[in-house]
């Protein structure tokens, strides 16, 4: 996204959809080459590294990830969840900004949408909102007066809309 080509990817528990512990990076040629150069080995290891059944399962997940899509799938239910999340708050008077990319979206709560004027810290709109949400059944993360979602991608898509219908509550509860 955004023509963002990375030097360096580290990853663990997804690899292997947390059924192993295993984690690893993975490196650009520039950086692989300069790493070769220098003509010293690079080690890292841990009991979890490189491990035969680790490395076994990590593979199955990524064959899982490709013959199942999970990039078209994290797009599409994506979409579905930030335009769900817009139709529901976009009006909300107290609703700054809603983003999202893939799977990860944001709810911004503003005191003042025309000048993006933030509430008092102490008023903890955030948390506030995160304590209705809780109380309707779904947990997230909060950040001051920031909701983000990231749901798994094998989440199904009433789910993403019952989500949304709790945010939109919750909300209302909260800040009208």
């Amino acid at each position: 996204h955004w023509g963002v080509k990375p030097d360096l990817i580290q990853y663990a528990k997804a690899i292997t959809s947390g059924y192993f512990p295993l984690g690893g990076i993975g490196v650009s040629d520039e950086i692989a080459q300069t790493m070769e150069a220098s003509g010293k080995p690079w080690m890292h290891a841990y009991t979890y590294s490189a491990h035969p059944t680790g490395c076994a399962v990590a593979l199955a997940m990524l064959d899982i990830i490709e013959t199942e899509d999970f990039p078209g799938q994290a797009k599409q239910k994506g979409a579905r969840l930030l335009a769900g999340l817009r139709s529901a708050l976009s009006g909300h008077p107290h609703v700054g900004d809603i983003r999202g990319l893939g799977m990860m979206c944001a709810v911004e709560y503003v005191k003042d949408t025309a000048t993006g004027e933030m509430f008092p810290t102490e008023d903890a709109i955030g948390a506030r909102i995160h304590e209705e949400t809780v109380a309707r059944g779904m947990f997230s993360r909060v950040r001051g007066d920031v909701y983000a979602l990231a749901p798994p991608i094998v989440t199904e898509e009433q789910t993403l809309d019952d989500m949304v219908g709790i945010l939109a509550d919750a909300t209302r509860a909260v800040i009208g």
